[in-house]
């Protein structure tokens, strides 16, 4: 199976999960979000979890207490880290100010040029060149 039919085969998969979700009113915690729809997502694209070279968790800056949810590296040697994503509970308001706030200021502290924010249904992408991008796995 190609990497396009995976990536087909989860997206199916999380949008159904997603429409459960909204339709049974589940509440997600953070956590949850994270395992049960960020993860099979970015898992299907082909980043590795278990390898802790190129997918690091809670990544801390020196110039902040909290720690990014992931940060995502060029090569297993990290090279260069290359996207920062910061997770939320899944029907967080992603165009918070404070949210917004955070993953812009990760990016320039990290000196890193992508930034999403996710709750599992929609990602925002951030490009510090840029602007933002808005993706949804499921149109709400």
């Amino acid at each position: 199976m190609s990497r396009c039919d995976v990536v087909k085969e989860v997206l199916l998969s999380l949008q159904k999960q997603i429409i459960s979700i909204e339709t049974n009113r589940t509440s997600l915690s953070e956590t949850d979000t994270r395992q049960g729809l960020i993860n099979p997502l970015f898992r299907a694209l082909g980043w590795d979890f278990s390898d802790f070279e190129s997918v690091k968790s809670e990544v801390r800056h020196k110039a902040f207490n909290e720690p990014v949810d992931y940060a995502f590296y060029s090569t297993k040697d990290q090279v260069r880290l290359i996207l920062l994503l910061e997770a939320k509970k899944f029907g967080t308001n992603m165009g918070a100010k404070s949210i917004v706030k955070q993953i812009c200021e990760y990016m320039g502290e990290f000196g890193v040029q992508w930034g999403i924010i996710a709750d599992g249904n929609k990602y925002v992408l951030y490009n510090s060149r840029r602007g933002v991008i808005h993706l949804t796995t499921r149109n709400s």
